[in-house]
């Protein structure tokens, strides 16, 4: 029996046999959630009050497979230390019930790097991961995955990216694009040069391992 696929960040609830693991915002329901979600507040909502934060998340946590989609945008008018406060006290929250955090980083790596080494016991998903091969050595030593939709394996540099991480710290998503995730794995299986159900059934290992 194939492994299924593992989309491992989306904003498209699937009720296909793949494993996927949807995005919530902060304050949506979720009760008729089926499968796996994570629910986090996205820096372009860096205006949310920290100090209830803990106790908004609560209703979620016995559920949430993960805390996310958080992180450090600089493409937005909010400033990056208002964003880096809001990221702290969601990684608090993630490392006090060992959650691992999906991460959105845009021309944000630098302000990122520290944030993480303060953080070291967290598991970290970078979401859309597009960044040079600094940037990437920079990130490896901590408990990073690296995950990438088609519109980053479409980019110029996208296929000598996907070749750059190490298969077993890869994952691929849908995110909020068209693309199937069956559609994701072909390109990325064709970038890498393997075997498409061979990369299912590592990626669904990686998963398992996560998230147990």
């Amino acid at each position: 029996m194939k492994a299924p696929f593992v989309d491992i960040h989306t904003h498209n609830p699937s009720r296909s046999s793949h494993i996927s693991v949807v995005s919530a915002f902060l304050g949506d329901d979720v009760a008729d959630a089926e499968g796996p979600f994570s629910v986090g507040v996205h820096p372009w909502h860096s205006d949310t009050p920290i100090a209830e934060l803990e106790r908004r998340f609560a209703p979620y946590l016995d559920r949430a497979v993960a805390i996310g989609e958080v992180g450090l945008d600089r493409a937005i008018s909010i400033p990056i230390e208002q964003q880096a406060a809001l990221l702290a006290a969601q990684l608090d929250i993630a490392q006090k019930h060992q959650l691992p955090v999906v991460v959105h980083c845009v021309r944000a790596y630098s302000d990122l790097l520290p944030i993480i080494k303060r953080y070291k016991e967290v598991a970290y998903i970078l979401h859309g991961f597009y960044a040079n091969p600094k940037q990437l050595a920079d990130l490896l030593p901590y408990r990073t995955y690296f995950s990438m939709g088609i519109r980053e394996l479409q980019r110029p540099n996208g296929t000598a990216i996907v070749r750059s991480i190490p298969a077993h710290r890869l994952f691929l998503e849908t995110d909020d694009g068209p693309a199937s995730i069956a559609e994701v794995y072909d390109a990325a299986a064709k970038a890498i040069g393997t075997d498409i159900t061979k990369l299912r059934e590592l990626l669904y290992r990686s998963y398992t391992n996560l998230f147990k």
